[in-house]
């Protein structure tokens, strides 16, 4: 199916407490995303929420530190249409009618089978499909598209660079927020040594293609993507 074979450009967040399941399903999800990231409680993955391209979740629900349900509510205080569905091995009524108001995809009973793991991936697909992970429009004239890492102006395509493309997608994120440098250094470079002006470098190339008065410079601070209409 077409829209299975669009979890391929798209990277899942799995977050589960318990190693030997984690260690099962994140090879079973791997099979269907281009990267899975693992994390073992919900602080784990916040951290990870931040730090990484995530295009949707899966999560237990029961875990230490922070459960799932607490994980999501942190999430929705930043993100309305990420796609997310919580595993749980229980269906109390109370439960379910919270995780209900922080607008869940869908739910997984466990223990899990292939074909409703199957048909919850292909529910997220469709969240994935509605929401704007495939386009985001930064103005009438100027769309990008993080799965095929495409920026559009006017009608003209630009495919762009690995770390053009992650900066812009630090800001798109971010919008109307200031990314600080070291924001840029986490998302951006990975653990790679980043200079002032290899930065500088590659904000000049983006304001070249969208334009100087879209990403404004704080000093002291970091940078801004101008749109208010994202």
């Amino acid at each position: 199916m077409e829209s299975i074979k669009l979890l391929k450009t798209l990277n899942l967040l799995y977050v589960e407490d318990d190693n030997t399941l984690r260690e099962e399903y994140t090879k079973i999800l791997a099979g269907f995303f281009s990267t899975v990231y693992e994390a073992q409680n919900g602080m784990e993955a916040l951290d990870l929420y931040e730090k990484k391209d995530i295009h949707l979740i899966i999560t237990d629900n029961r875990m230490p530190i922070m459960d799932g349900l607490e994980l999501i509510e942190e999430i929705r205080k930043k993100d309305d249409n990420l796609p997310i569905c919580i595993m749980t091995s229980f269906s109390e009524k109370d439960e379910l009618l919270k995780a209900t108001r922080l607008k869940l995809t869908d739910y997984l009973i466990k223990p899990i089978g292939y074909s409703n793991l199957k048909t919850t991936l292909e529910r997220l697909v469709q969240e994935i499909q509605k929401s704007k992970v495939l386009d985001f429009y930064i103005t009438d004239t100027i769309s990008y598209s993080p799965l095929r890492k495409v920026l559009k102006v006017d009608g003209i395509e630009y495919i762009l660079p690995s770390k053009e493309a992650l900066l812009l997608e630090l800001f798109l994120k971010y919008s109307g927020k200031v990314v600080t440098k070291e924001m840029i250094a986490d998302s951006v470079y990975d653990g790679e040594e980043m200079s002032v002006g290899g930065v500088k470098n590659l904000i000049l190339k983006l304001r070249n293609k969208i334009g100087n008065e879209l990403i404004l410079t704080l000093r002291g601070s970091g940078y801004l993507l101008n749109v208010h209409n994202i």
